[in-house]
């Protein structure tokens, strides 16, 4: 039992080592995927929110879910009830400072009661009150469409139309609101086909943003810096300060993997941008460099899909992604990866699930003993797994470098053989010891390798020691 538990030190201290080296190290994630099989009512998440009692809402184009992290309930628009959902397409969400959740939709707005579990339908002049996009204030919420802009006033309980100098040469329509000069109670909007626009909440002055480009506007963040950073369709990202200079542009092939930026957030110091195409992209405002998640065909610890049109940061700092056609997917950092067995011929994973020895080579690659589906070789650099189907069986105990060409493997019921990395071929390594192998080989031992120097090496078990 003792040399039992010197192995297992030794391999809790590898473990330890490998686990410390990684946490300095670009994170992987690990992605929690809802999707139709979950009970979404549909596939394209249009947008997230998680409120404050930690229950999750996710908008598509046909319904809204609520779900409490144990099963998903769909609220739909009810011809026949007034207090259902105004429509089904949802276009935003918002959580106001009274726990009220706004639901805005592409043919009217509501708030869900949540005493009654009613949608509380909203009107202006006896129409469907209709908005593109909301903004939180002290004072209340503020709703902007095509009606003009109003605001649900906490002191008052009601819906209170606000100052708007319309602009009569466009629709207003402003798919983003960010509050840019608090002093000024300045808000900056931007339009999918007119550009970004100041909008002043005093006086309902509307004034064009003229060091921004035209063109179709996707999306717009305003970062800690009070950055101003535009997607401009299939152009990519420009990035400008308050003056208005240009300070940054991100743009594929070289430092974006598609030109299509859907939305974007921030979190931890680094720009989020989802893309229609090319999975998510993380800019680093430090160093400035852009890192990629991506979906790669035949890698099921790779994002599960490429296309998103919304992000969403909750209290917890997940990362929730609503994609296009492949429901919502929650990323989280992870810091280890975990390998399981892959069908044959597949190179992510492993020939069995259970493993039961380890070797890393002098090259850095390594090679790994599974309980009866042979020894597979594992490439850091790629992170792929190469089968040697000779092998295929067996249950390799233990590994230990025997030359340059060869592997010494201990194999439980059967003995010892000689491995060539080379060819993946086996031949036996004789045991001239007299009835050694029958009496710890054949007996239901597992032997350990251990190496002493170049010449000699120990056989362990729980019960013998042979040099």
């Amino acid at each position: 039992m003792r040399v039992f538990w010197k192995f297992l030190q030794l391999y809790l201290l590898l473990f330890l080592v490998c686990l410390t080296e990684s946490l300095y190290a670009a994170p992987r994630y690990y992605f929690k995927q809802i999707s139709l099989e979950n009970g979404l009512s549909q596939s394209s998440v249009k947008c997230v929110l998680v409120d404050e009692r930690g229950v999750m809402w996710i908008g598509t184009r046909f319904g809204l879910n609520r779900f409490d992290r144990e099963k998903i309930t769909v609220y739909q628009e009810e011809r026949e009830n007034p207090h259902s959902l105004p429509y089904n397409d949802i276009v935003f969400l918002e959580e106001d400072a009274e726990g009220n959740i706004w639901v805005g939709t592409s043919r009217g707005l509501a708030y869900f009661d949540r005493g009654t579990r009613k949608f509380i339908r909203q009107e202006i002049d006896g129409q469907p009150m209709v908005a593109a996009c909301s903004l939180l204030m002290p004072e209340g919420i503020y709703f902007l469409g095509k009606q003009g802009v109003f605001c649900y006033s906490y002191a008052e309980k009601k819906m209170i139309r606000c100052k708007f100098k319309e602009e009569r040469s466009f629709t207003f329509s402003p798919n983003y609101a960010y509050l840019y000069d608090e002093k000024e109670r300045k808000v900056i909007l931007s339009f999918l086909e007119k550009g970004l626009w100041w909008y002043s909440l005093d006086t309902g002055d509307m004034e064009r943003v003229p060091f921004i480009p035209k063109g179709n506007i996707p999306s717009m963040y305003i970062d800690a810096f009070k950055r101003i950073w535009v997607a401009i369709y299939n152009k990519g990202v420009f990035c400008y300060d308050r003056e208005g200079r240009l300070q940054e542009h991100l743009e594929a092939p070289e430092r974006l993997t598609h030109n299509v930026v859907q939305d974007m957030c921030e979190k931890d110091g680094e720009l989020w941008l989802a893309t229609d195409g090319g999975g998510i992209n993380i800019y680093n405002y430090k160093n400035k460099t852009v890192r990629a998640i991506m979906h790669l065909p035949g890698d099921r610890h790779s994002l599960p899909i490429n296309s998103f049109a919304c992000l969403y940061i909750d209290d917890e700092d997940n990362v929730w992604a609503g994609s296009i056609r492949g429901g919502l997917i929650g990323i989280k950092p992870v810091f280890m990866t975990t390998y399981r067995d892959a069908p044959p011929g597949a190179s992510y994973g492993l020939s069995f699930q259970s493993v039961t020895s380890i070797y890393e080579d002098r090259d850095g690659k390594i090679w790994v003993g599974t309980d009866g589906g042979g020894l597979d070789l594992f490439d850091p650099q790629k992170e792929t797994f190469r089968k040697y189907p000779q092998t295929a069986g067996m249950k390799v105990v233990s590994i230990m470098p025997y030359s340059d060409s060869e592997l010494l493997l201990s194999l439980f019921g059967v003995g010892l053989c000689l491995f060539n990395k080379n060819t993946g071929e086996c031949r036996e390594f004789l045991l001239n010891w007299g009835h050694v192998r029958k009496d710890l080989f054949l007996r239901g031992n597992s032997i350990r390798l251990s190496p002493l120097d170049e010449d000699h090496f120990c056989l362990l078990s729980d019960s013998f020691v042979c040099v």
